[in-house]
């Protein structure tokens, strides 16, 4: 009995904590537009994954105002970023400016 007892809150526990996990994902990315909101602070871009058959457009948020400015439109970066569902956002964890990405993928 009182193995069951303390086994109910760690499974509980458990399912809370992997229920709310973030995806770490690296690819590259196409920066469609920039967005600043100096009031708040806040500084995002539009990104889409140019290797991605869908090209769906999602939101990258920037921490940095200093990254922000470094990053151009029109341009390709490969990145990583931490995300639950692509559709709320991401956040940016690196970002590394590319010459070609399609120099570096094989056929």
């Amino acid at each position: 009995m009182f193995f069951k007892t303390r086994l109910v809150p760690f499974i509980i526990l458990l399912m809370v904590t992997l229920g709310c996990s973030q995806n770490i994902t690296a690819s590259y990315i196409k920066v469609k537009q920039k967005h600043e909101d100096p009031t708040h602070h806040s500084y995002s871009i539009e990104v889409i994954d140019p290797f991605d058959k869908e090209e769906k457009e999602f939101t990258i948020k920037i921490k940095n105002e200093n990254t922000w400015n470094l990053i151009e439109e029109g341009e390709t970066y490969f990145g990583s970023y931490k995300h639950g569902d692509l559709s709320n956002g991401a956040t940016l964890s690196q970002i590394k400016q590319v010459s070609d990405p399609e120099q570096n993928v094989s056929n």
